[in-house]
């Protein structure tokens, strides 16, 4: 319902700042988490979560809500990362997608708002040829989410698989493996049913992004590249 609220708002909140809280608390108190052993705890209601939220978004067909489930999804990979030790992996994780997350925040908003204000990802089509610079940054984002080298998402995400494996939990390290691929899924599938098809009656009327809503796109998808150089500064 958060999701009913303007674009900036939700790749502000949704992506950045609040709902990362919980996260950044439990990296910051990690030792108390270790010390009362309720680290495995912590990872496993992640990798449930994780696996709940990745479902979830396959189910949707509203732009923002499969980002806002997509957005659940990621920070239970977060939590499973502290809660096999991996402080660096989550919280490197917590940065990354902040930026991928709200680069595709805001060019799903642009989508919403030069489409007429059409939610429905399944109502639109063909946008591509009408909106070549917002696919291609919506596309950078969705490459960054699915953990595609160069992209930042990948280093963190593949950090924690790696992690959780080690970990020596076979439930665990399977749950993260499945949510993890599944945002792949619903990542391309959002994209490619956006952008690419037959343009429909919502989809005809649209033209291209305005440039000042294509600036910080632009910076954005520059920071997904340009933050995988400087993961090792940035967990220090």
């Amino acid at each position: 319902d958060a999701m009913e609220g303007p674009t900036t708002v939700s790749a502000l909140i949704h992506a950045a700042t609040m709902v990362n809280a919980g996260v950044y608390l439990v990296a910051r108190l990690f030792p108390f988490f270790e010390y009362s052993n309720a680290l495995p705890f912590v990872a496993f209601i992640g990798a449930i979560s994780a696996f709940i939220a990745a479902t979830g978004a396959l189910a949707h067909t509203e732009i923002k809500k499969i980002l806002a489930f997509s957005t659940m999804e990621h920070l239970a990979l977060m939590f499973v990362g502290i809660g096999v030790g991996a402080v660096g992996a989550g919280v490197l994780h917590l940065l990354n997608h902040a930026v991928f997350k709200a680069l595709l925040f805001l060019s799903a908003g642009a989508v919403i708002h030069m489409a007429h204000h059409v939610k429905d990802a399944f109502k639109l089509g063909g946008l591509f040829k009408k909106m070549p610079q917002t696919a291609i940054l919506f596309l950078v984002g969705v490459l960054a989410l699915s953990g595609i080298p160069p992209f930042n998402g990948f280093f963190s995400k593949d950090w924690i698989i790696a992690e959780t494996f080690s970990f020596g939990n076979l439930f665990l390290f399977g749950l993260t493996f499945i949510s993890a691929v599944l945002s792949v899924v619903y990542g391309f599938r959002l994209w490619f049913v956006i952008f690419t098809g037959k343009p429909s009656k919502y989809s005809e009327k649209a033209k291209e992004s305005y440039p000042i809503m294509l600036f910080p796109l632009y910076v954005l998808a520059t920071l997904t590249i340009l933050t995988a150089f400087y993961k090792e500064d940035i967990v220090h």
